[in-house]
């Protein structure tokens, strides 16, 4: 269907609009003109005179305007006097806070110069007498401020305040930004407003956001963005909870990150664990989205932006119920929420809102951030902590100048527990109602001119920016007081100490020799009797001792090395001699606490073996003595490197040679990078995290390397980052490892067999089964290797980066035969024999005895006459066999029965028969022919003696009657026992050749055969 567009219920004159356009425009430009002057930075023309408005004489001109702001401590005042009587005297008098400044003469025309001793506001009080009479008296007020001193690293500093830019219509960037950047902030933190940005679906104008963004570049003040008013964009919910909600802010996320390449940081969202206006993503039916969102939005990152990174949280207050009429939960609860939701992988940081907004808050103060600071570390750790929202409020018994104190206390706290971006709240007065708690947070007032914070932050910006935090020290200047609470940094290679009472009814004195002290807003405080009164208001210290450095390292250590022992007393019990180790290290900083230098060498020795307390841990979980869970050895290093950020510092202030570690780091770093990368399907988050931190060290010390400007610190640094990073970057490596090696033992490599059988006589062919995630090292690449005896062989392989050895035994090859000794083969033996049969892996014998199986016992011996035969087999199939005959002895005589003469030899002859016969007168005939004197008898010869009796001849075994014993005659006997054929009776006495008159069987065959062999 199509849709119609409704008509107007009226329509305009074109001669109306002729006239009324105009004046439109008119009315637009006017306002226009009257918003930029209402956003104008108020400041001081030198040389413009300016009536004064309610000046209470209009005959004096001064060029002072009230609440302005002058950054030069050289102030030229200007006063012209009109209707100027040549005939009176003139004298003026200016006094800047009730102190005289000058008194002098003036004419109708004066230019006065006058100097600003100290930063703050100036009562500027102008005093005119004509002749003795005061014709004009009228009082500025100007604030003083130092142009910001760049500091050396200030640009990586980190701290800064909240702003209210947003798309313009609220804070105003044109008269803030100066005043931030001149306060030494360096970060400032505000949302991008979805609503201000989405004029139609997926089409953005970011036009409001980029002048104030670019502005804070140009300044060299760094931006934390995060999203904001998404009321219209997601619905009056305030929540994304829909697929069409999440692309859209996705949407807008990619758009944000790929615009701003100069912004490095980005939250995700402000405060979600709270409920008010129904925008609470702590509800389980709306973080699944949140998580969505994060994920979503980390993808992006690093799909665009890998050199950036996104906070998650911006959490409110720590405790549950900020407000009883909303459904809040805490900020642990919300950080264990996103870690049931799998989003630890990927969290740069945490972002965290922690207020202190009485004067009796600081343990309160304390005890939330130590709460949030434990959440992460039994996550594992490794995860920044951002407090991108912390402050006070001039507000209800807070003074001003309370404010300004406890901001920088509060701040030094956050020093103190390594918080990586510090930003307060907020910069600016949101609005000008004294009694309203919200609008009186800002370090300036709402009509942009400083508040005491401003100079008090200033004034600690200027001494902490670039600056390294040490540590907390007991005493002072020999002064021992439990109220006394004294903090060290390293500030440009030198101590800089901030010290402050925490009792104001106890007053503290320490000797005032040898340094300087300043107060907190950076006036000098003069030595006027030797000593120094410690109040609740901070001090600074410069050009004092050293050995406060030591102080400061060996307390910090040994405080958090007790807090180790006691998170993790059953975790170090398990480890042999670990107690020994921690011990012998708290010993070294007890030592080194009264020092006041020490060695390079010594510092860098004692880091080393702080950090293999790490691989004791690794190693013991590896060798089973430590069974934890991955996130356990996570926490245990976690807590271990931050105690290593002592010996960082004490190797930042013992080092004099410049040999940064960037070689060897850089090596050890990729190589754990790629242990990683090779081995990402076992999701390997700790050692990555480590890895990151170690990344982050090293690409500071390089930084730091590369700058041009030289600076007392600079050595240390660079050495102390990247051997830092060096330590970690072994962690990371050590870790993977054993993520690799629980995986190869939960799935280890097997081989394969060509032949499986206990015992083979073949050769067997082995082949190590990997996968893609392997490959071998030696025996050319190949993964298989073919025994062709017993033995051992080792592949050598790299399996997901580690090397890896697999022995291979083989033992069940056996080509050898068994061994028959005691008898020969073929031999023909008279008497008995005992055989001895030897193999270690023997698995049979058989003994046929004229082919027929006898049962053989071990160690038998063989009497029997006849064929035998042994066949022994051992397991892997080798066979001997061997084959001998039992022969009887019988008699050699002829035997007569009945006609027939037996047992006659193959081979005699005519005239040997006639001799071992004993005859003289006989003749022998075959086939009725006289067989000759020489020749062979044979079966079948007839022997006729002188006296006529006749006898037939059988040769023993010559059934054919040939005169020989031969194969032929065997096979007939063979075919005969298998009655295959029948004997005739010469044939039949021919083939009983042991001539038992038995039945011709096997024991006639073997005998036979044994006369065939003709061996005895």
């Amino acid at each position: 269907m199509t849709k119609r567009k409704k008509k107007c219920k009226f329509q305009l004159n074109k001669k109306i609009l002729i006239i009324v356009i105009p004046i439109i425009i008119a009315i637009l430009i006017v306002g226009i003109y009257a918003l930029q002057a209402q956003y104008t930075t108020k400041s001081i023309s030198l040389n413009k005179s300016d009536e004064i408005r309610n000046s209470p004489n209009p005959n004096y001109i001064v060029n002072l305007e009230n609440d302005s702001i002058v950054y030069t401590n050289n102030l030229d005042i200007d006063l012209s006097i009109n209707n100027f009587e040549e005939e009176a005297s003139y004298r003026a008098i200016i006094k800047v806070n009730d102190k005289t400044m000058l008194e002098k003469e003036i004419q109708n025309q004066n230019n006065f110069s006058i100097d600003l001793e100290n930063e703050g506001s100036k009562n500027i009080n102008i005093i005119v007498y004509k002749d003795t009479e005061e014709s004009y008296n009228n009082t500025f007020k100007i604030y003083y401020i130092k142009p910001y001193e760049e500091q050396f690293l200030d640009e990586l500093a980190t701290k800064g305040v909240n702003v209210h830019y947003i798309d313009g219509t609220w804070e105003n960037y044109n008269k803030s930004l100066e005043l931030y950047k001149n306060a030494g902030v360096k970060y400032i933190r505000d949302c991008i407003k979805w609503e201000s940005v989405e004029k139609n679906e997926n089409q953005y104008d970011f036009s409001a956001h980029d002048k104030w963004i670019n502005q804070a570049n140009e300044y060299g003040i760094n931006v934390i963005l995060h999203f904001g008013g998404m009321t219209n964009m997601v619905g009056n919910d305030k929540r994304i909870n829909s697929e069409e909600e999440l692309n859209k802010f996705l949407n807008l996320a990619t758009e944000t990150v790929k615009r701003y390449e100069n912004i490095k940081e980005f939250e995700l969202f402000n405060e979600p664990n709270l409920d008010y206006n129904n925008w609470n993503y702590a509800n389980d039916n709306y973080f699944p989205w949140y998580a969505r969102a994060f994920s979503g939005y980390t993808e992006i990152m690093n799909t665009y932006r890998s050199d950036a990174q996104i906070s998650i949280g911006s959490t409110a207050n720590i405790q549950t119920g900020l407000n009883n009429n909303y459904n809040n939960i805490s900020s642990t609860d919300f950080f264990n929420k996103m870690l049931d939701y799998g989003l630890y992988k990927d969290i740069d940081a945490f972002a965290f809102h922690l207020y202190n907004s009485r004067t009796d808050n600081q343990d309160r103060f304390n005890e939330n951030l130590a709460t949030i600071e434990n959440s992460i570390n039994d996550s594992g750790g490794f995860i920044y902590l951002d407090i991108t929202e912390y402050g006070n409020s001039a507000y209800d018994g807070i003074t001003e100048e309370i404010q300004g104190q406890k901001l920088v206390k509060d701040s030094i706290t956050l020093d103190e527990n390594n918080i990586r971006i510090q930003t307060m709240y907020n910069g600016w007065n949101k609005g000008s109602d004294t009694n309203n708690k919200e609008n009186n947070y800002g370090l300036l007032y709402n009509n942009y001119t400083p508040k005491p914070a401003y100079y008090t932050m200033k004034n600690y910006y200027e001494n902490t920016n670039g600056a390294e935090y040490i540590g907390k020290i007991d005493s002072l200047e020999g002064i021992t007081n439990e109220n006394l609470e004294a903090h060290v940094y390293n500030k440009d290679g030198k101590t800089k100490i901030i010290v402050w009472a925490n009792n104001s009814d106890d007053s503290i004195e320490i000797p005032y020799e040898d340094f300087n002290a300043s107060d907190i807003y950076g006036n000098s405080i003069e030595n006027t009797d030797g000593k120094l009164e410690i109040t609740t208001s901070p001090i600074y210290l410069d050009n004092i001792s050293n050995k406060y450095f030591f102080e400061g390292i060996s307390n910090t250590a040994l405080d958090k090395y007790t807090e180790f022992e006691e998170k993790f007393s059953t975790e170090i019990a398990s480890i042999e001699k670990f107690d020994e180790e921690i011990q012998k290290l708290k010993d070294y900083m007890n030592t080194i606490a009264n020092s006041e230098t020490e060695t390079q060498e010594n510092a860098i020795e004692k880091m080393s073996e702080h950090f293999t307390l790490g691989n004791t841990i690794l190693n013991a979980y590896r060798n089973g003595k430590l069974n934890v869970e991955y996130v356990k050895i996570s926490s245990m290093l976690d807590m271990l490197n931050d105690i290593g950020d002592s010996y960082q510092d004490l190797v930042t202030v013992s080092a004099k040679s410049r040999e940064p570690y960037f070689a060897s780091t850089e090596d050890l770093i990729k190589k754990a990078e790629d242990n990683i990368k090779s081995n990402q399907d076992l999701d390997v988050t700790y050692p990555s995290k480590i890895l990151e931190f170690s990344k982050d060290l090293l690409e500071k010390a390089e930084y730091i390397n590369d700058l041009d400007e030289e600076n007392d610190i600079k050595t240390g640094l660079m050495v102390s980052n990247s051997l830092h990073a060096y330590y970690l970057a072994d962690w990371a490596n050590e870790f993977t490892k054993i993520y690799v090696n629980d995986y190869i033992e939960a799935n280890p490599i097997t081989v394969s067999y060509s032949n499986t059988d206990e015992f083979t006589n073949q050769n067997v062919e082995v082949t190590l089964n990997i996968g893609a995630d392997s490959k071998v090292t030696n025996n050319d690449g190949k993964n298989t290797f073919t025994f062709t005896n017993n033995g051992r062989f080792t592949f050598e392989f790299e399996r997901r980066g580690q090397a890896c050895t697999y022995e291979v035994v083989i033992s069940n090859i056996d080509k050898q035969s068994p061994e028959i000794i005691g008898v020969i083969n073929g031999k023909i033996y008279i008497n008995a024999i005992k055989p001895i049969i030897q193999d270690e892996n023997l698995q049979s014998i058989e003994v046929l005895l004229n082919d027929e199986k006898i049962e053989y016992v071990d160690g038998m011996d063989f009497q029997e006459e006849g064929k035998y035969n042994i066949t022994a087999t051992d397991k892997a199939g080798n066979t001997a066999n061997i084959e001998f005959y039992i022969i009887q002895r019988i008699t050699d005589e002829y035997v007569i029965k009945d006609d027939y003469i037996l047992n006659v030899m193959q081979q005699t002859t005519n005239s040997d028969f006639a001799s071992k016969f004993g005859i003289t007168k006989y003749s022998i005939t075959r086939d009725n022919t006289n067989v000759e004197e020489n020749s062979i008898l044979a079966t079948g010869d007839v022997l006729e003696l002188d006296s006529g009796e006749k006898y037939t001849i059988i040769v023993a075994g010559d059934i054919n009657g040939d005169g020989r014993v031969a194969n032929y005659d065997l096979s007939a006997l063979r075919r005969y026992i298998l009655r295959l054929r029948e004997f005739n009776e010469l044939e039949s006495l021919a083939a009983d050749i042991n001539i038992d008159g038995q039945k011709l069987g096997v024991k006639d065959y073997s005998r036979m055969k044994i006369e065939i062999l003709g061996k005895y």
